[in-house]
């Protein structure tokens, strides 16, 4: 009998909410900012008897010239087999594509890559669309009421910073214009503080094999029709 009786999610689905506390960004894909990098996400959790947890997630992350986006980190949990405690891991992929105008997920247990297709009114702009507001430092800091921390190089990347408060919590975030990301973030909560780091960062195309499933995968695909419904098959 298996029993799932602790899971610990990585960045795949921690990064998405992370960065949106810091990042405004149109629907314009981001083009002509090629990178690829380390994402590092630290949680620290102040108990009420003045111990400490900490949890520490990492993914890859990359981006090319056409604005394709792509994420992979590790799920792991402990399953009980026959009374005994096995820990157990699987990658989890994500690529968005404005190009295809696709979503494409997979991971490596099922062997099966789920493909959304997006309708065609959702479909990209022409790729002789400039990144019109496709990243504003100054409306994320107007928008969130925050104060402006200047400019320092992390990595070698020119980042501005922002500092803001919600509640009892603190802000900063470090933004690339080159890159159109968010580079650092840290969080501070009364009984919680959380980092956000972009490390190992390398300008230029990542490489392209990591924008297609492993040999063997089939596809199971999802078509958006325009109404919203869903099509599979």
């Amino acid at each position: 009998m298996h029993k799932i009786v602790f899971v610990y999610l990585m960045v795949v689905s921690m990064t998405s909410v992370a960065v949106a506390q810091c990042d405004a960004q149109s629907t314009v894909p981001v083009r002509n900012a090629p990178y690829s990098a380390v994402r590092r996400v630290i949680t620290t959790e102040r108990k009420a008897d003045g111990t400490t947890s900490r949890s520490e997630a990492t993914e890859q992350e990359a981006r090319d010239s056409k604005g394709r986006g792509y994420r992979a980190g590790e799920r792991r949990w402990t399953t009980n087999i026959d009374g005994k405690s096995v820990e157990k891991s699987e990658m989890l992929v994500r690529i968005s594509d404005p190009v295809a105008n696709t979503e494409t997920t997979w991971d490596t247990t099922s062997k099966v890559a789920k493909i959304v297709h997006f309708r065609s009114s959702n479909a990209v702009i022409s790729a002789n669309h400039q990144n019109v507001d496709a990243f504003s430092f100054d409306a994320t800091a107007k928008r969130l009421n925050g104060t402006t921390l200047g400019t320092r190089t992390i990595e070698g990347i020119s980042v501005h910073g922002l500092r803001y408060r919600t509640d009892e919590s603190t802000h900063e975030c470090w933004f690339s214009p080159d890159l159109k990301t968010v580079v650092s973030q840290t969080d501070q909560d009364p009984d919680r503080s959380f980092t956000n780091q972009l490390e190992n960062i390398r300008l230029g195309e990542p490489d392209v094999s990591s924008y297609k499933p492993p040999s063997g995968y089939s596809a199971s695909h999802v078509h958006l029709d325009q109404s919203g419904k869903t099509n599979s098959r």
